[in-house]
């Protein structure tokens, strides 16, 4: 069957609301829901023992019971965290503000929107608290069917510049990372960008033992932008995809254009030719855009080789009519 799927950020604060959510879904034939145990604020959507947890979200059966509603009605779930964020209440943050990723002049790093506070991808505090997370979630619901990773990547060429990036790259290569960061092209460009995507890689990996340890898929959100993207943030995702580490990718080929959707998917296709994974555009349900609309960019998808749709957002999509994914449905 091929996956129509929806990532759905904030879990529904009653069982009622799971209920309603989960059946508008499935109406509309969706058959896999990726929804966060962790967002990008950083407490999670079921009471942990290592983060904090949201607000609303102490009862461990309201993330219980959206898993059980998603099989009830043949959806299969991925349990999504936006890994490296913690704009928010954070735990990590707080016991270890070295992990905070920091500018070249020694300031914490901020952004208006999500994500304005980010924990280092290259600290092992940082890394073994997310992976903590991701064991904890899938031993406290092991009926969930996927871990899925977003925000697996740095937040940009800019950072992060801590104390323990900065040493770990100066002994690693002899280069300073607050100054020799390639964009001049001077030597340090391939030891930057090998840096970031290593340590990038290095949590995909861990996240993949996780995953084969649970028996279930391990899946993620990446940039189209490939590999540019090496630079940019670190997010080196074809790369895991030849090594077997993902089972899905879903490229945010987010466009309202039916050409360029297309195009990146004939570019994704040809660059993992040859691998196990499953690639599945995803899609962007745009403020204002119309069914036909969305189904014209889903089939310049598949048109070209993408073996599946996953929509951003799952609140946008039921917001459109009933039918408006019954040609993928039924394909």
């Amino acid at each position: 069957m091929m996956r129509i799927g929806t990532w759905l950020h904030d879990v529904p604060k009653t069982k009622e609301d799971i209920d309603t959510t989960v059946g508008k879904l499935a109406a509309m034939g969706v058959n896999c829901l990726i929804t966060s145990f962790k967002n990008w604020t950083g407490p999670t959507f079921y009471p942990s023992q290592i983060a904090y947890t949201e607000e609303g979200f102490e009862d461990p059966a309201l993330y219980g019971r959206l898993i059980d509603r998603c099989h009830e009605a043949g959806i299969q779930f991925e349990a999504w965290t936006c890994t490296f964020p913690e704009s928010g209440r954070s735990k990590l943050l707080e016991d270890h503000p070295e992990c905070r990723v920091t500018t070249a002049d020694g300031k914490e790093y901020r952004v208006e929107g999500n994500g304005i506070a980010w924990a280092c991808p290259a600290s092992d505090l940082t890394q073994e608290y997310e992976l903590a997370l991701c064991r904890e979630v899938l031993e406290f619901y092991p009926q969930i069917d996927g871990l899925h990773l977003d925000y697996i990547r740095f937040p940009s060429a800019e950072v992060c510049r801590c104390e323990h990036c900065r040493q770990e790259f100066s002994s690693r290569y002899g280069f300073d990372l607050a100054r020799d960061n390639g964009r001049d092209g001077v030597p340090s460009f391939d030891a930057f960008v090998r840096w970031r995507c290593g340590h990038i890689r290095r949590f995909v990996d861990r996240a993949a033992s996780v995953t084969r340890l649970a028996g279930v898929r391990l899946s993620a959100a990446v940039f189209p932008y490939y590999p540019s993207i090496m630079y940019d943030m670190g997010q080196d995702w074809v790369d895991w995809c030849h090594s077997g580490l993902l089972d899905a990718a879903y490229p945010m080929n987010y466009n309202w254009s039916d050409l360029m959707v297309g195009r990146y998917t004939q570019v994704h296709k040809l660059l993992l030719a040859g691998t196990a994974t499953v690639v599945c555009q995803g899609l962007s349900v745009t403020r204002g855009i119309t069914a036909p609309v969305l189904r014209q960019l889903g089939q310049a998808a598949l048109d070209r080789g993408s073996q599946g749709l996953i929509f951003f957002e799952a609140r946008g999509l039921m917001e459109l009519p009933n039918d408006t994914l019954r040609p993928f449905v039924a394909g």
